[in-house]
């Protein structure tokens, strides 16, 4: 699969899930872990359309003759997603994040992406951050586990998203 997915060859596999399988022709872009689970991102051989899907329900690989072309941009997406929830058909947008001084070295450690910008550092350890997402829920799950340590300041569309499940 590393082997195609480097060629940039297509495969042809099975992909089962509940009591279904299926054959399968993907162009394989990417193996990706978001929160601990791993997933194959391709395109769908039949319309280009771009799909996630979860590594263990894939069977019986094979690796095909046929090349195909990724564009800088969807590749550049792939680099930059956060979590499984990005979307392809989205630009991406900026989220600006305040981090408490109590957590503010792991963020600094380990960015929560390529895109992540420090944007301000404070006197008390805290700072401001910005990511670029294409999907709110690339960044909402992330917040709510650094809670109360971090909060969003803009969009604040997110805000009153994150306001409302917490409710």
């Amino acid at each position: 699969l590393e082997n195609a997915i480097r060629e940039r060859n297509e495969i042809k596999c099975f992909y089962s899930f509940d009591d279904y399988t299926k054959e399968l022709v993907l162009k394989p872009l990417k193996i990706a872990n978001y929160e601990g689970f791993w997933y194959l991102v391709a395109l769908d051989g039949r319309n280009d359309v771009l799909k996630k899907y979860y590594l263990k329900n894939i069977k019986t690989i094979t690796v095909l003759e046929t090349v195909f072309e990724s564009s800088a941009k969807l590749d550049d997406l792939l680099d930059n997603s956060i979590s499984i929830w990005f979307d392809h058909t989205m630009e991406p947008y900026k989220v600006t994040l305040h981090i408490s001084k109590e957590i503010s070295k792991y963020f600094q450690r380990k960015p929560i992406s390529k895109t992540q910008k420090i944007e301000s550092l404070y006197e008390d350890g805290s700072m401001d951050v910005s990511v670029e997402i294409t999907n709110d829920m690339e960044i909402i799950p992330v917040v709510k586990y650094w809670l109360p340590h971090i909060r969003i300041l803009e969009p604040k569309s997110i805000v009153e998203k994150i306001e409302k499940d917490l409710e």
